[in-house]
């Protein structure tokens, strides 16, 4: 049973979701952003990226910035679409695929 799907999407002022100009791009949302996505993911039973975002940014996709809910002590499953598994292939620069 599916309840619900929240999206969050963080854009800058040109409506761009990345930096594409930079090897590595800047983050451009605010510390209360970051709060607000930890919150949404403490609710969550797993977070989606594409494997862009995993190549880009290196992120663990977990709950870090606030506790995790005391009824659910698990961190929700990463999934990321890869349909060529390149993520795979380089499986030791990843930090999400680390623990």
């Amino acid at each position: 049973e599916i309840r619900g799907v929240t999206l969050k999407m963080a854009f800058d002022t040109a409506y761009a979701v990345a930096d594409s100009s930079e090897d590595k791009s800047e983050r451009f949302t605010c510390p209360e952003s970051l709060d607000m996505v930890h919150k949404l993911r403490r609710w969550s039973d797993a977070v989606l990226v594409g494997r862009g975002t995993v190549q880009r940014d290196d992120c663990t996709l977990t709950v870090r910035r606030v506790p995790l809910l005391p009824q659910n002590k698990c961190q929700p499953a990463r999934v990321v679409i890869d349909p060529s598994l390149k993520i795979i292939e380089d499986e030791n620069e990843y930090a999400f695929l680390k623990d």
